[in-house]
């Protein structure tokens, strides 16, 4: 008999119903990784969707904005340690050239993920 941590650990790495990734438009997508500094919502996995927050902090204040919505996860390292930030997980994130664009541009600050529900599920939008 396997314990209950062993059935926790599989409902949060493989979830019941996964969306497939379908791109009706073929449109040319890009995976970027990207070192976010925590996810919130659950466990992360492959082919979730998340809201991508980024926050640039200075002595004086911090601002957070998301800057990305409803982006699909295609891969993640977990545990992982940037020299600069600290423990964190790298992500690889599939997006259009824009949002690879707006992706690079938020590297002066720390991402923070926000995990969407999975669709058809009560809780999704």
């Amino acid at each position: 008999m396997k314990s209950p941590l062993f059935y926790l650990l599989v409902t949060c790495l493989v979830p019941a119903e996964v969306p497939p990734n379908q791109d009706p438009n073929h449109r040319e997508v890009r995976r970027v990784a990207v070192y976010v500094e925590s996810v919130k919502g659950g466990c992360l996995y492959p082919n979730a969707y998340v809201d991508v927050v980024h926050t640039v902090a200075s002595p004086q204040k911090s601002a957070s904005r998301i800057i990305l919505k409803n982006i699909s996860v295609r891969g993640f390292e977990a545990h992982t340690v940037d020299a600069k930030k600290g423990p964190g997980v790298l992500v690889t994130l599939e997006v259009d050239a824009k949002k690879s664009t707006i992706l690079l541009d938020a590297r002066d600050g720390t991402l923070t993920l926000i995990l969407l529900p999975i669709p058809g599920t009560v809780n999704s939008r």
